[in-house]
């Protein structure tokens, strides 16, 4: 694996440019248990945009892909250092600038944008929506890329998208978990989440081998944001309610967690509960209720599972959101919470990864990288 990162460095220095990023903010945050040293870097302007993922490269850095599908490094050993270019762009492939001529667009639609990316054995993974203009649609997809491959290759897409706002309520969250390669696909407010049928509102997997057919494996959801293999080897996801109702979910397979017709939410702008237009639920419908809902809405990104960070966080979940701005610091017991601890950092987190026993960093919407180290004065 070490050599393949190695080679990939090597295969893109000669087309990669590099430029410095800012430090733009150096502060204190005291939490409970511990206190932090935030360093906040910038990234280029040109980035911007409410998606995006990194994913750990080497003993020194990340690969960040952007919302619009630009691959950079981003070295934390030399000042934050970023080489852009570093992947080939699947923004061709998306094809953001042909969704503004659909039929459909609307003032609100957000552009086609990369919402994970993933790598394991040498092979890198990115989920991303997709335009295609010859048929007018929106559709989700992964694609891997590794060293000697020409692009990145299409190994999932869903049928196409039939939904009033083509790119909201995306999920795109992937994990590996022994052969298989498991993702989330938001519901769209297609109200398509119980129908085992159609990939709307599900979390799915791959066999990691040819011809990688997609397989249910949950169903009942509305918008995962976050997938995590816990330490027990358990599949843990979070998960956007509407107006409040984001849930924590033990995810096992076969189960049902009952959206639309089971939240903690209300419909936007009243106190209404969804079902209540809905009618009668499916037929032997046993929903499984979230292991924690978060009410008012705080929109859960990514989540993580510390490890030999410090002795009071070790073991425990730390998830991102985007409204809240925070960070929230989750204990587990068994199958339940003993507290949820609100960690505010003030930007939009998109995704978060621990780099090793003393630091974790953030990617935020801005865009910025921030960088959380424990206080020298714990």
């Amino acid at each position: 694996m070490k050599m393949c990162k190695i080679l990939l460095i090597m295969m893109f220095a000669t087309t990669a440019s590099a430029s410095s990023t800012e430090l733009i903010r150096k502060e204190v945050i005291k939490t409970a248990y511990l206190d932090l040293e935030l360093k906040e870097f910038s990234l280029p302007k040109s980035l911007r945009g409410n998606g995006g993922a990194l994913v750990k490269s080497d003993s020194s850095g990340f690969i960040v892909v952007s919302s619009d599908g630009q691959f950079l490094r981003v070295d934390i050993a030399d000042g934050a250092v970023v080489q852009s270019e570093f992947l080939p762009s699947i923004k061709q492939l998306m094809n953001p600038e042909g969704l503004k001529k659909s039929k459909r667009y609307t003032y609100q639609e957000t552009p086609p944008r990369a919402h994970d990316l993933i790598y394991e054995n040498g092979v890198y993974y990115v989920s991303f929506d997709r335009y295609i203009s010859s048929g007018d649609y929106v559709n989700f997809n992964i694609a891997k890329f590794s060293v000697g491959d020409k692009g990145w290759s299409l190994i999932y897409s869903t049928s196409p998208l039939d939904a009033a706002h083509y790119t909201l309520g995306n999920g795109g969250k992937m994990v590996v978990r022994g052969e298989r390669l498991y993702f989330t696909v938001g519901d769209y407010s297609l109200n398509e989440s119980q129908n085992p049928n159609s990939p709307w509102g599900k979390i799915l997997y791959l066999e990691m081998k040819p011809p990688f057919a997609p397989n249910l494996y949950s169903l009942g959801h509305r918008n995962p944001q976050g997938l995590i293999v816990m330490a027990d080897g358990r599949l843990l996801s979070t998960e956007h309610g509407p107006q409040g109702g984001d849930e924590i979910n033990v995810i096992e397979a076969g189960n049902n967690y009952g959206w639309p017709w089971e939240s903690y939410g209300t419909k936007y702008g009243s106190h209404a509960e969804y079902r209540d237009d809905l009618g009668v639920p499916p037929t032997n419908s046993l929903f499984k209720p979230p292991l924690y809902a978060f009410v008012p809405s705080v929109a859960l990104s990514q989540v993580i599972q510390i490890t030999k960070f410090h002795k009071r966080w070790d073991g425990n979940l730390l998830i991102g959101t985007l409204k809240a701005k925070s960070l929230f610091h989750v204990r587990l017991r068994g199958d339940g919470v003993q507290f949820a601890e609100p960690i505010y950092i003030g930007s939009r987190i998109r995704d978060l990864k621990q780099f090793d026993d003393s630091s974790i960093y953030l990617l935020t919407d801005t865009p910025t990288l921030i960088e959380l180290k424990k206080s020298r004065s714990n």
